[in-house]
Formats: structure tokens, C-alpha cells, sequence
């Protein structure tokens, strides 16, 4: 009998269908960390700034935070002192 390697059985590997939706699909997944206080805080501004009948998630939250980011106004408030 023949032994195979681990590396030829590819029992790890996702599907090829998997892999295309997520190329297709236009969308890049980020995974980052947060302190603890950062995220407390995140999550209190959600709560505070959702409509009642809206669903507003973390998520969008950052979206809309990168979509607006002013580089200007940082430069001047944070990285040149």
C-alpha cells in the first residue's frame, strides 16, 4: 500500500464555489482589535445614535467613520504637534 502525504490529501482546502463567492462578491473582510474601553465605547455610540425602527450596526458605524475620515483635521489634531 502506498502512504500519501497530509499535503496531497487537502482535506484543509475550502471549495473553489466558496473562494469565487467571496471574490465576487466586491467585499473584503478586516479583522482588527480593539482595547476593551474602545469597544465599550463603540458599542455606547451605536446604541446612542440608532432610530428606534433602524438597525444600526458596529459595522456600519466604522463604515461610515472611513467613508468621512477628514486626514486634514487628523494630521493637525493627532499626528503634528
Amino acid at each position: 500500500m502506498e502512504r500519501s502525504k497530509v499535503s496531497d490529501l487537502d482535506i484543509f482546502s475550502k471549495p473553489d464555489k466558496v473562494k469565487k463567492e467571496v471574490i465576487d462578491s466586491g467585499h473584503v473582510t478586516k479583522s482588527f482589535r480593539l482595547t476593551n474601553e474602545q469597544a465599550r465605547l463603540l458599542k455606547e455610540y451605536t446604541e446612542r445614535i440608532q432610530p428606534g425602527h433602524l438597525m444600526i450596526t458596529e459595522a456600519d458605524i466604522i463604515r461610515y467613520m472611513i467613508l468621512h475620515f477628514d486626514v486634514e483635521a487628523a494630521r493637525k489634531d493627532f499626528f503634528i504637534k
